[in-house]
């Protein structure tokens, strides 16, 4: 019994595709990181006010009754790229150093 599928072109289509096309971290610009982990470390700062000191800084239609945690948790949703950009570099200069 034959098979369909050549084995010798399934090996070559797996080497071809074994990198990866789109790196999200490896083209980033670090700056456009930084601001964003500013403005996500800003969030949090105010999610906590919000949530611990019953501010009333917000619209009406977005006073809710855990809105502090929702800002909160966004706020630290931001700043997950700059730190995986971060614990990156670190791996790439470790693998620099160590012979």
């Amino acid at each position: 019994m034959t098979s369909i599928v050549d084995p010798s072109s399934f090996n070559d289509s797996v080497k071809s595709r074994s990198k990866p096309q789109f790196t999200f971290l490896e083209s980033s610009n670090p700056v456009g990181l930084m601001l964003l982990d500013l403005l996500g470390f800003a969030l949090i700062l105010y999610g906590l006010a919000l949530q611990y000191n019953n501010l009333d800084a917000l619209p009406e239609f977005l006073q809710f009754t855990n809105i502090g945690l929702v800002i909160l948790g966004i706020g630290i949703l931001m700043t997950l790229p700059f730190l995986a950009w971060v614990l990156k570099a670190c791996e790439r200069a470790l693998k620099n150093i160590t012979p």
